[in-house]
């Protein structure tokens, strides 16, 4: 027999119920009875207590007291359960009582009670002793000498007016109790019946478990015990089947009837046979991913928590040049040309269980270095429980090297394009100074100092654009590292304000400057940013100075600074009214060596400019209309560059 059967559970639980509803039952019966059978005595005591004093009238006037002994005597001849009646005076001294000689009188006198026992106690304890005179009688359950118990009655013998005006023994009126009639009847027979019953109860409690056990452990085990270990062997038995492991999960239970354990056994059944569908459609899905990972070009590796290789599909076996069992419950950093890349990126899990597009190196069979993108990620179970990682790697390294050739190619173009700017640019500038010396040479010959002045001029600025284009040049193909620290925007603005503010006015053009004061700062180099506001209002005032305006038209140049509605970027705007530009020169205006400033421009303010921009991780964006004028929108991140913001190319 199995202790935690549930037949014996239910066995157990029900035997208990019943077991203390029959107790409790049996408990409350047999407390009624005795209380019932104890009042019934009480009853009957008071009953013959008061035929005794109506007995004792006639004998107390006469001073019989042999008389009231055998009245006593005659009341309790045929009833042993009488202890003693007896009859006291006031004074305590026993008049007569059943178990002394009728009319001894003195053999049966006793000293007088206490005042504080009991029953004197039921009157003199009250402050007015003679409101307790009103009561016929006093009881009280007392325990005998013997063990027994019995109920003791005290019934008052009062002072009557027949009693106080006799003529044989006359009592003053003043005496209000003349004696007490006292009666111990015993409850032996009570109790007795009692414990007779408390024994039948137990014995009713007993058989009745032990009957209703049996009865309920018999029925309970056919109808329900039985039944289930019959499923029981059956769910074993489907679980030992061969057909199991081909993937036959139908299996039919013996007819287990149309009650709820027939139901459990027919939704068993259906169980089996939807699990044999799911099973078979878990199979077939997991044999469509394996089909997938299988046919990936991709290579795909699973590995383990202890950093060994779990699976190898058959991309990573046609890249690197292995077969799976060679490597499988290998070291996985055996695959990296460089172990400590393997240990960068399982570094990089620790934050998140994803690392998307690492550039890493793996190590082929023939010891060639394959490049390839790798994406990491942890892999868990249903609990959150760490099993390893799932890397899916792809070979990269043609895609690299086809790059690489192509940014060759870039730099060869940009280098032509480049000395193309530059050879149109010197053209330019050394037309300019063949102009100059031959200005000169002229004056020189007619002796003509204000030509030979402008020939000096022409010659001068030809050398400083000459200078200014080597400089540019340089600071264009040198590596831009900006050094960030906080800066004030709104205060680089005005210096740039106040610092082309002058040279605006003498070209005839105003200069307006609107800083909103809520500008917050940004991290940036305030050199180089200072650089591109300067740049951008230089070639403002450029517009302005090449546009021929209307009589009510003046010139006019904006430059505004204030922070976006996020408040996560910084804007700082270039307005102007001037020339504006077309659609071509805005395509190309940010291309190295454009330029439309003829002689006096390289080409490579603005390409500068938004590189700077770009190295900040910030944007530049041009708005222009021809002869209705240009404004520039330079836009910087609050926090400085991110790498997400870096531009490759800057």
């Amino acid at each position: 027999m199995r202790w935690n059967s549930i037949v014996l559970k239910v066995n157990l639980v029900f035997i208990t119920v019943l077991v203390t509803v029959i107790g409790v039952s049996g408990l409350v019966s047999n407390v009624i009875y005795e209380r019932d059978a104890v009042a019934a005595a009480r009853d009957m005591s008071h009953s013959h207590l008061e035929t005794i004093l109506q007995g004792l009238d006639h004998f107390m006037m006469e001073r019989d007291t042999e008389g009231i002994g055998e009245l006593i005597e005659v009341i309790t001849r045929h009833d042993p359960l009488w202890q003693d009646i007896r009859l006291a005076s006031h004074e305590g001294a026993v008049v007569a009582s059943m178990r002394s000689e009728a009319g001894s009188g003195g053999s049966a006198r006793g000293e007088a009670p206490e005042l504080e026992s009991w029953p004197c106690s039921q009157c003199h304890l009250l402050e007015d002793p003679a409101l307790g005179l009103g009561a016929s009688s006093f009881d009280q359950v007392i325990e005998l000498s013997n063990g027994d118990r019995a109920v003791a009655v005290t019934m008052p013998v009062l002072n009557e007016p027949r009693c106080s005006s006799a003529d044989c023994h006359a009592h003053p009126e003043s005496v209000r109790v003349l004696g007490l009639l006292r009666a111990e009847y015993s409850l032996h027979d009570v109790d007795a019946m009692t414990s007779t019953r408390y024994l039948h109860s137990l014995i009713a409690v007993l058989v009745t478990a032990l009957l209703a056990g049996a009865a309920t452990w018999f029925t309970m085990d056919r109808l329900l015990g039985q039944r289930v270990r019959l499923l029981i062997e059956g769910t074993k038995l489907l679980q030992d089947m061969e057909e199991m492991a081909a993937g036959d999960y139908s299996f039919s239970l013996e007819d287990f009837g149309t009650d709820e354990v027939g139901e459990l056994a027919e939704s068993f059944g259906n169980l089996t046979t939807e699990l044999q569908s799911v099973v078979m459609e878990l199979k077939s899905t997991r044999e469509y991913l394996e089909g997938i990972v299988e046919s990936s070009a991709d290579i795909i590796i699973t590995v383990g928590p202890s950093g060994r290789i779990r699976t190898f599909n058959k991309g990573a076996e046609a890249t690197l040049g292995y077969n799976r069992f060679e490597v499988i419950g290998k070291e996985i950093e055996m695959l990296f040309a460089d172990p400590s890349e393997r240990r960068s990126a399982i570094e990089r899990l620790k934050d998140t269980d994803h690392v998307i597009n690492y550039e890493t190196h793996f190590l082929t069979k023939d010891g060639q270095v394959r490049d390839v993108i790798l994406t990491l990620s942890r892999l868990r179970d249903s609990d959150g429980k760490h099993m390893g990682t799932f890397g899916i790697s792809k070979d990269v390294t043609r895609e690299n090297r086809l790059k690489r050739e192509s940014l060759m190619n870039a730099r060869l173009a940009a280098i032509g394009q480049a000395v193309t700017g530059i050879h149109h640019s010197m053209k330019n500038m050394l037309s300019s100074l063949k102009g100059g010396s031959y200005m000169i040479e002229t004056a020189l010959e007619e002796d003509d100092k204000e030509l030979l002045q402008d020939g000096w001029t022409m010659v001068q600025e030809g050398i400083t654009n000459i200078t200014n284009l080597s400089s540019l040049m340089l600071s264009y193909v040198r590596e831009l590292q900006p050094e960030l620290e906080k800066t004030d925007v709104g205060s680089l603005v005005k210096s740039v304000y106040i610092t082309t503010r002058e040279t605006a006015q003498n070209k005839g053009i105003s200069l307006q400057l609107d800083v909103d004061r809520n500008t917050p700062a940004i991290l940036a180099d305030p050199r180089l940013i200072h650089s591109v506001v300067m740049d951008l209002v230089a070639n403002a005032v450029d517009a302005c100075v090449w546009k021929d305006y209307e009589e009510n038209e003046r010139p006019e140049v904006v430059l505004r600074a204030h922070g976006s509605d996020n408040q996560e970027l910084v804007e700082i705007e270039v307005k102007d009214n001037g020339q504006g530009m077309t659609d071509d020169i805005k395509e190309n205006i940010f291309t190295p060596f454009f330029s439309t400033k003829k002689r006096l421009g390289t080409g490579i303010g603005l390409t500068m400019t938004s590189r700077i921009v770009r190295k900040h991780g910030g944007s530049i964006e041009v708005e222009t209309e021809l002869t209705r004028g240009t404004k520039f929108r330079v836009s910087l991140p609050v926090g400085g560059p991110s790498e997400q913001k870096k531009d490759p190319d800057a």
